[in-house]
């Protein structure tokens, strides 16, 4: 017999008792493991730098006539976040419900106004420097639409919406006349404000494994505005309230379960 006939029998026995060998295996139920089956939730982490800027300040002090210079905290501060999410089986998208903490920053509001002498025993003009110590944290529902570019690389843009907390705290200082000791003139006790926020996002998804995807993202949140709530000592009738906004750039991480 040539030998290539040879082979030719050879080859079609072996993939006939493979053939034959995996049916057997399938009817007895026993075989090569299962594909995995991805889970649609997910989980994430994420951590940035953040940048508050206030806006559309109000202030609430009858002595007061010109509210001025509001001293944006435009400096980059640490912020994180935690997320539990769903991809949608059958379209591109997938929502979470996210927490996000941006911890402490501060605002400086500038007063300029008139004491007159039956509050302040002589007429006054005075110059007011008033330090607001600000906390926020967010509970949001965000939804994401991906794009794949290649097998490793997407982009995603999103919107949030969900709730606001706000805590201030502050002190008020004379700049000018100088009083002795610079002692607070007033005081904001701690003040707890809820309202809406909001927020647009747009980033890159690399895939690092079938399970684990590293996001870069710009996010800009409308957290709402603040309100002081009204001091706590001196003449117990003033206020501050504004908007503040965020421009966050965040690395996330999301683990599929």
């Amino acid at each position: 017999m040539h030998p290539k006939n040879l082979l030719g029998i050879l080859l079609a026995a072996a993939v006939t008792v493979a053939f034959a060998g995996a049916g057997k295996a399938a009817d007895l139920g026993v075989g090569a493991p299962p594909v995995a089956v991805l889970s649609p939730w997910y989980i994430s982490g994420k951590i940035g730098a953040r940048g508050l800027f206030e806006r559309d300040v109000d202030c609430v002090n009858p002595r007061v006539t010109t509210c001025l210079g509001e001293d944006d905290s435009n400096r980059l501060r640490l912020m994180a976040a935690v997320a539990i999410g769903f991809y949608v089986p059958t379209v591109p998208v997938r929502f979470e419900i996210e927490y996000a903490n941006r911890f402490d920053d501060d605002f400086v509001l500038k007063t300029i106004g008139f004491c007159p002498a039956a509050q302040c025993g002589i007429g006054l003009n005075f110059n007011g420097f008033n330090f607001i110590d600000y906390k926020n944290q967010t509970l949001m529902l965000n939804g994401y639409w991906d794009f794949a570019l290649n097998s490793w690389l997407g982009a995603f843009v999103g919107a949030g919406v969900g709730v606001s907390f706000h805590e201030t705290s502050g002190q008020q200082f004379f700049t000018s006349p100088q009083l002795p000791g610079f002692t607070p003139l007033a005081t904001w006790a701690s003040h707890h404000t809820d309202t809406l926020a909001w927020s647009l996002t747009a980033g890159l998804a690399f895939k690092a494994s079938a399970n684990v995807t590293v996001d870069l993202a710009y996010r800009f949140v409308d957290l709402g505005r603040y309100d002081t709530g009204i001091n706590v000592n001196a003449f117990f009738d003033e206020s501050f309230s504004a908007r503040v906004y965020s421009h966050e750039v965040l690395l996330g991480f999301r683990y599929r379960l």
